[in-house]
């Protein structure tokens, strides 16, 4: 899985001072669960967003701008699309914690973009949104427990919120036609 390049840290203490109340997973995935209903027609979905975290609109072009940067990642050629997750160095908790926010931006994201109007092709879209939802309701200390097991949640949670924006983009090309 490729690692974005934005660097989170720096992101973590922009999002502080602003007084936004999420982590930089969170957002991230939060950004990519509104790409995956909306491609690239970004400005509705972010202020959604916006409604759901207060301060969030004092760094616009920050968020449109990382926004750009993902939807350019996973449209590319290939799928250049990490996840922004705390550093390797990091201790496990802290990294448990970002990918269980990640997740949980992710849903909402999807939440705020309008999921409930989507239909996806097949049962494995709603197969799919059920795995996330029960990664973004795991206790931090499983996950934390065994370097293995967070790999495997990782992992997990990248293939299946990709998975999930496939089935979306042929629900959309299906309504399309």
């Amino acid at each position: 899985m490729h690692q974005t390049n934005v660097d989170y840290q720096q992101l973590q203490q922009r999002l502080q001072q602003a007084g936004v109340d999420c982590s930089p997973s969170w957002l991230h995935g939060a950004l990519f669960g509104l790409i995956a209903l909306h491609d690239d027609r970004h400005r509705a979905p972010c202020e959604g967003l916006a409604g759901v975290l207060a301060g969030l609109d004092a760094l616009d072009e920050e968020v449109r701008a990382l926004y750009r940067d993902i939807w350019e990642a996973i449209d590319g050629p290939g799928l250049d699309f990490g996840m922004l997750l705390p550093p390797d160095t990091e201790s496990p908790d802290t990294r448990a914690r970002g990918v269980i926010a990640w997740t949980q931006g992710f849903l909402e994201g999807l939440h705020c973009g309008g999921l409930d109007a989507f239909e996806f092709p097949d049962d494995s879209g709603p197969h799919a949104i059920g795995e996330l939802r029960e990664l973004a309701q795991t206790e931090i200390s499983g996950l934390a427990e065994d370097e293995e097991e967070l790999q495997e949640a990782i992992e997990h949670a990248w293939v299946t919120a990709v998975l999930v924006r496939e089935l979306l983009v042929v629900a959309r090309e299906r309504r399309a036609d």
